[in-house]
């Protein structure tokens, strides 16, 4: 059987709701042939004639594992959408839907931002990371004071959304609304369970996140590479620049005391 969209071979792909290579949405197709769907001129939802059995085949553009609770399971949405972020971004963006609720992102971002702190808690056991990462976080506190661990992750959820959207309109790359920026976010958190991985798994989390934040800029907002990176690293460049500006004017004030 073969994929409608991306034409990969799946394997025992009868009653699978999504392909496993870029995650389109299969309704029913039981093709053995494969279908380029750009020469089938595929829209938001149309069908294409099955070139082996008869009937059409009906293609929904606009879905993703983790949204369509109607037929997908709880953990198999997960590792979908951990799959189709990590290595198809640009397919997972481009057939992501752009409206609906704000909850299952947001829910998605803080079990991986739980599961990247188990990760880097165990990664600990092994060898001490050289920054401060979700999982030193939840070492250092008191066990009283971890269920302030989620809470955390949704403020920075929305607080990074509402920056990133900002630097968004500043470049001109936001053609959604606040509610897309927001998904970008949170599914570019796929990444945490690189945690695991002892000295460098923060650090593979960190540009891998960044690049994941990128694609989606990219596509959803329809502008060229070198914007979408101008986008996503220039909220960043601020928070730094504001940090120096900050420790310089301390500095210059315990100068300035001094010398008084």
């Amino acid at each position: 059987m073969y994929c409608p969209k991306c034409g990969q071979n799946i394997s025992n792909g009868e009653g699978r709701e999504y392909c496993g290579h870029c995650g389109q949405k299969l309704s029913g197709y039981q093709g053995d042939e494969p279908i380029d769907p750009m020469e089938a001129g595929l829209s938001a939802e149309s069908s294409v004639s099955d070139p082996v059995n008869s009937g059409q085949v009906r293609i929904t553009e606009f879905s993703s594992p983790w949204e369509d609770e109607s037929s997908v399971s709880f953990v198999r949405g997960l590792i979908l959408t951990i799959n189709q972020t990590l290595f198809h971004p640009s397919d997972f963006f481009r057939y992501m839907p752009r409206s609906g609720g704000q909850m299952l992102p947001v829910l998605y971002s803080l079990i991986l931002g739980i599961i990247g702190a188990i990760f880097g808690l165990l990664s600990e056991f092994f060898a001490e990371s050289p920054v401060m990462t979700h999982g030193n976080l939840v070492r250092n506190m008191a066990i009283s004071s971890i269920l302030v661990l989620p809470l955390l992750i949704v403020f920075e959820v929305y607080v990074g959304s509402l920056i990133l959207h900002l630097s968004m309109i500043v470049f001109g790359a936001r053609k959604e609304n606040f509610t897309t920026t927001l998904k970008i976010i949170s599914y570019s958190s796929s990444p945490n369970i690189f945690y695991g991985v002892p000295f460098i798994g923060w650090l593979v989390a960190a540009v891998w996140s960044l690049w994941i934040t990128v694609v989606g800029i990219r596509v959803t907002g329809g502008v060229s590479l070198g914007r979408a990176i101008l986008a996503a690293i220039a909220p960043a460049v601020l928070l730094i620049v504001i940090f120096a500006g900050m420790i310089f004017f301390l500095i210059s004030l315990i100068g300035f005391s001094s010398l008084v």
